[in-house]
């Protein structure tokens, strides 16, 4: 395929092989019709230098990925790599790892719908509201003064995601996709089990791919403004189009 636009790390992994342990980073990638598939997964024991990561990006290219307009990660020498494989692209704070700290203090139920709120939080139609909802979602937390921090910190790595429309920002904060995601990772981290290779460990997280691609939460005209600024916003308009 030609057609991959974001490019996300997962929840990184450390899990345990016969000879020690190892940190796992899988790749996740949404396409131009709105599906999310995990395409690669990665020891980072291999790639421990910005050049390292770049050569991976390349190898990428020449499977096919052209467009990658958007990467969410927090590892910096991803980000650095990425922006000099896709020059005409952005990197942003990858927040379900907040949120997974989060997670160790605060109760992820269902019932309680935190994921949910912030999520609505960060999908505020401006600024304004943004802070509205977050001083009042922070107030609920004024008892413990580290899990305020924890959100406070949380909420200023969202900020770069207003450069956005609502529309963009709700594509690109899948928290709802991530935390199934999440889900799985958690199962194997949490398995005292060996892995003999990085296939077995796939294999266990990841269903197979008709399965895992999961169409994004939005509506057609939320996907098309999502569409509309990257068109606006690439040099080579043909190209695009004629992925579209």
């Amino acid at each position: 395929n030609k057609d991959f636009f974001i490019l996300q790390t997962l929840q990184i992994l450390k899990f345990q092989q016969l000879d020690g342990l190892s940190t796992a980073i899988p790749f996740g990638v949404c396409n131009i019709n709105a599906k999310r598939k995990h395409i690669y997964s990665v020891f980072e024991d291999d790639y421990s230098k910005t050049s390292d990561w770049y050569n991976l990006f390349l190898d990428f290219k020449s499977k096919g990925l052209i467009h990658a307009f958007f990467l969410i990660s927090d590892i910096p020498s991803i980000s650095k790599a990425f922006k000099l494989a896709f020059s005409n692209s952005v990197s942003l704070y990858y927040l379900l790892n907040d949120i997974y700290k989060l997670s160790h203090y605060v109760s992820m139920s269902y019932s309680d719908n935190i994921i949910g709120k912030i999520r609505n939080i960060c999908l505020s139609n401006d600024i304004t509201e943004f802070n509205l909802k977050k001083d009042e979602f922070l107030s609920s937390y004024s008892d413990f003064s580290f899990v305020n921090d924890m959100l406070t910190a949380l909420f200023d790595n969202c900020l770069p995601y207003f450069k956005y429309s609502p529309s963009i920002r709700k594509n690109l904060l899948p928290l709802y996709f991530l935390r199934n995601t999440q889900k799985r990772l958690n199962f194997i981290a949490s398995s005292k089990d060996f892995f003999l290779s990085l296939n077995d460990y796939i294999n266990l997280v990841f269903p197979p791919n008709n399965a895992f691609e999961t169409k994004m939460y939005c509506t057609k005209k939320e996907w098309n403004e999502t569409i509309a600024f990257l068109y606006e916003n690439e040099n080579n308009k043909e190209l695009l189009l004629c992925e579209l």
